[in-house]
């Protein structure tokens, strides 16, 4: 299960590493475009940048999805199980694709990995033991949830930047919100945790017990 874990995380850094180098580059590119007279946004040229964007992003973005609905069942699943599950939620996503609508497709996918997360956060708050865990302790694993909760949903909403009827906004800040969350539990747990440890001390001090009386 460890090389299985290591493997997941290598992948998703290494996605996560290109799609940042990506971005930069754009961001570069159309800042020195910028400068091109008669506009950049646009123009001919803006279209075709933004197609090029298009095409080198979405290997990558399918990329980090897979390795996060491969990453996200594990928590609740046991290893003999999970390539099973993982493979009918693939299933399921691309049969809805093809009998009704991609973008629905990928729904069915992105709203299985929120459920399973929300129900591993949840499993965590009430102590439950029979969760996976790469990390140990109570708020290094609430902050994994969290964290991947959160980058889940902000995934979910550049997949529906397309359709206007969706709350963009609410979406992003509670994803926002969940990321900042589950990276302050998940790095300052040790503090966290003798926080919580003197805090259960002060509300319950030891008592004393009675000296014997003397004859």
């Amino acid at each position: 299960m460890k090389k299985y874990d290591i493997g997941l995380i290598v992948v998703t850094v290494v996605v996560l590493a290109a799609l940042g180098v990506l971005a930069l580059g754009g961001t570069l590119y159309v800042w020195w475009a910028s400068d091109v007279p008669g506009g950049f946004p646009g123009s001919l040229e803006y279209e075709e940048y933004a197609a090029v964007m298009n095409r080198s992003s979405l290997p990558l973005f399918i990329a980090l999805v897979l390795s996060l609905v491969l990453c996200i069942p594990k928590r609740i699943i046991r290893r003999a199980h999970l390539v099973w599950v993982t493979l009918g939620i693939f299933l399921v996503s691309a049969a809805v694709s093809i009998i009704a609508d991609p973008l629905l497709g990928a729904s069915v996918m992105f709203l299985t990995a929120i459920a399973i997360q929300a129900a591993v956060i949840v499993m965590t708050l009430v102590g439950s033991k029979s969760l996976n865990f790469q990390t140990e302790g109570f708020f290094s694993q609430l902050g994994s949830g969290l964290l991947h909760l959160g980058t889940v949903l902000f995934l979910y909403d550049v997949l529906l930047l397309s359709t206007s009827s969706i709350s963009h906004s609410l979406i992003f800040w509670s994803a926002t919100f969940l990321i900042t969350s589950g990276m302050i539990l998940s790095f300052y747990q040790k503090e966290l945790s003798r926080l919580f440890v003197f805090t259960r001390e002060v509300q319950e001090p030891q008592t004393e017990d009675p000296k014997p009386e003397r004859d």
